[in-house]
C-alpha cells in the first residue's frame, strides 16, 4: 500500500525508509502520480541522519523531524563545497532550481530538528545549508510558501568564526572557514524569492560577521519574514541576522518589498 505519510528511522523496522534522501525522492514520485492526494509529510525519528548528497526539494512536501534529537549532518564524503562561508555549492537542502520539474504549489515546510556541522575541515571549506533556488520569475507559481521553522544549527567544534577581517568586495569571508551559512536565498540575476518564513531558529557559532541568511546578488526579494530567532557566536555588532549586502551596495534590480526581520535575539560575536 503506498502512502503519503512517510517515516525515517535508523531501525528499518519503525520505519519507511533509512534514508531522507530517500525518503524524499519516493516522495516525489508519489506526488507525481497521485497528484490530488495531498502533500506528502516525511517524519523522521530521534536519531543522528548523514547525508551523502544534495536533497533538492521540487514539490510540496513537510519535512519534520521529532525535536531537537532529530540530529542531520553530513557524511564525510559530503563537506561543504566551496572556499568561503556564503558559498552555494554542495547544500544540504535546495528548494526549487529545476525549472522544468519544479511541481511546487503550495509550498515546502523544514522543521524541528537539529543540524550540526562536520568535524575535521580544513581552512578554506564552507557553504549553506539550505539553498532557496526556487525562482518565481521562472518556476510559474508565485503561490507557494517556503517555511523553515524550529531548526537548530550547531557549529561543528572546530568551525571558525572571524567576524572583521577577511571580507572581499562582494562580502564573501574567506577567513571563517571551516564553517557554513544556514540560509543562501537565490541562486543567479534576475530572479524573485517571495513567500519565505525563517523563525524560531536557533543558530549556535554558524555562519560569519554579517549574518547567517545570505541574499544572492542581483535579485529582487519579496514577502520575506525572518522573526523569533536566536544567534550566537557569529555575528559582529554591526550586523543582523540577514546579510544586506548584496541590496545595500551597488547595481539595479536589487530591491526588498515587504521584508521584515524582527524579534529576534542576537549574542554578539564581538
Amino acid at each position: 500500500k503506498v502512502t503519503k505519510n512517510l517515516i525515517v528511522a535508523n531501525n528499518r523496522e519503525l520505519g519507511h525508509f533509512t534514508s531522507i534522501s530517500d525518503a524524499v525522492t519516493y516522495s516525489k514520485h508519489f506526488s507525481k502520480l497521485f497528484p490530488n492526494s495531498g502533500t506528502p509529510t516525511i517524519h523522521v525519528r530521534e536519531g543522528e541522519y548523514e547525508v551523502s548528497e544534495e536533497i533538492n526539494i521540487i514539490h510540496d512536501l513537510i519535512l519534520k523531524g521529532s525535536g531537537p534529537n532529530t540530529v542531520i549532518t553530513r557524511a564525510s564524503g559530503y563537506p561543504p563545497g566551496g572556499e568561503h562561508v556564503n558559498s552555494v555549492l554542495s547544500p544540504v537542502f535546495s528548494i526549487g532550481g529545476v525549472v522544468e520539474e519544479d511541481s511546487i504549489v503550495h509550498g515546502v515546510e523544514l522543521r524541528d530538528f537539529t543540524y550540526k556541522g562536520l568535524e575535521g575541515l580544513t581552512p578554506g571549506v564552507g557553504g549553506a545549508t539550505i539553498q532557496v533556488r526556487r525562482d518565481i520569475n521562472t518556476s510559474g507559481n508565485n503561490e507557494a510558501l517556503i517555511s523553515i521553522q524550529n531548526v537548530r544549527f550547531i557549529a561543528a567544534s572546530d568551525y571558525v568564526v572571524d567576524s572583521t577581517t577577511g571580507w572581499s568586495g562582494n562580502g564573501w569571508n574567506y577567513d571563517s572557514t571551516p564553517n557554513e551559512t544556514p540560509f543562501h536565498i537565490g541562486r543567479s540575476s534576475d530572479g524573485l524569492y517571495k513567500d519565505i518564513i525563517i523563525s524560531n531558529c536557533h543558530f549556535d557559532g554558524v555562519g560569519y560577521g554579517r549574518g547567517v541568511i545570505y541574499l544572492d546578488a542581483d535579485n529582487d526579494y519579496e514577502n520575506i519574514n525572518v522573526f523569533g530567532n536566536i544567534s550566537s557566536g557569529a555575528i559582529d555588532s554591526d550586523y543582523s541576522l540577514v546579510n544586506y549586502h548584496n541590496v545595500d551596495n551597488n547595481g539595479t534590480g536589487k530591491t526588498l518589498t515587504s521584508f521584515q526581520e524582527t524579534s529576534n535575539v542576537i549574542k554578539y560575536e564581538s
